[in-house]
């Protein structure tokens, strides 16, 4: 028996987003407890999916595991987001799509795993530190360095122009 569902994420709240209507979609693909899953974004979410990265990336997630997602284009052009929103969800699908295409992007992670084991899991854990995979560090990298920043004097072309930019994380 097929079985499909449409998850509809309406609330403004991010947390609410971020830990229940993100979620769901994606566990339901990753465990099969579905086989087909929609999101629609509708109302007040599309504002934080228009303009909050960490919803963004997690939406990127989702269409990385082969879920289709939709607007509300009425919603969208009401509240003056539709050319943001629709800027945002193609940046994450031409992101996901680079990541996907990438075969250095997507090679095991050693790093990573080294990283967690040399600092134990509880003491990662409790100092809240833990290693960036390298697909959600290029996306990371490419969203704050493609933001404008009138305070950055940096011009990207030039060796000299960047010689003295920091990056932490």
């Amino acid at each position: 028996m097929a079985t499909k569902v449409f998850v509809i994420l309406s609330s403004g709240d991010r947390e609410v987003a971020l830990e229940v209507g993100l979620v769901y979609p994606l566990n339901a693909v990753k465990n099969r407890w579905m086989d087909e899953v929609k999101l629609i974004i509708f109302g007040p979410s599309e504002k934080i999916a228009a303009f909050d990265m960490e919803v963004r990336a997690r939406i990127e997630e989702l269409q990385k595991a082969g879920i289709d997602i939709m607007a509300c284009k009425w919603c969208a052009d009401r509240m003056k987001i539709t050319a943001t929103l629709e800027d945002a969800l193609t940046i994450l699908a031409n992101e996901a799509q680079r990541i996907a295409s990438s075969r250095a992007l997507l090679r095991h992670d050693l790093m990573g795993r080294i990283y967690h084991l040399l600092l134990i899991r509880d003491i990662a854990k409790y100092h809240a530190t833990y290693y960036t995979s390298v697909p959600a560090a290029y996306i990371l990298a490419r969203f704050a360095l493609n933001a404008p920043n009138d305070n950055w004097k940096v011009h990207w072309d030039e060796t000299a122009s960047i010689a003295d930019f920091r990056v932490a994380d």
